[in-house]
């Protein structure tokens, strides 16, 4: 069953992380595109949303980044918090290759859930 996944990150700053992210693809029909195209996507009522934080992915440069803030706390929908309706996941290591490692795991799991939180609301 194919999986619909949208991609959202602070292009600037995580660019590099997302991409590798996105690389992982563990997402049955999850196919790869290019930056240039991620730029033409938009919301839409019909895909499930979860958050992970990549700071401790290393970039370009082989850094990691603090971690930032939960970016759904600053959108409402219909009156309520998106960070009431969407979960985000903390990958609880430090090492850049173990947090990989970690989302490579579960992020197929953790879709699963954020679509089925997309059906109840």
């Amino acid at each position: 069953m194919a999986r619909k996944c949208f991609y959202s990150f602070e292009y600037k700053p995580d660019c590099w992380r997302a991409s590798k992210i996105r690389n992982i693809g563990v997402i049955e029909g999850n196919q790869t595109v290019s930056d240039n195209d991620w730029e033409k996507i938009t919301w839409n009522d019909k895909k499930g949303v979860l958050g992970i934080y990549i700071h401790n992915i290393t970039n370009a440069q082989n850094m990691q980044s603090g971690k930032g803030k939960n970016p759904f706390q600053s959108i409402t929908v219909s009156e309520r918090s998106m960070a009431d309706i969407v979960k985000t996941y903390d990958p609880p290591y430090a090492p850049s290759d173990m947090v990989y490692d970690y989302i490579s795991k579960n992020i197929e799991s953790w879709v699963d859930e954020a679509i089925k939180i997309r059906n109840q609301n």
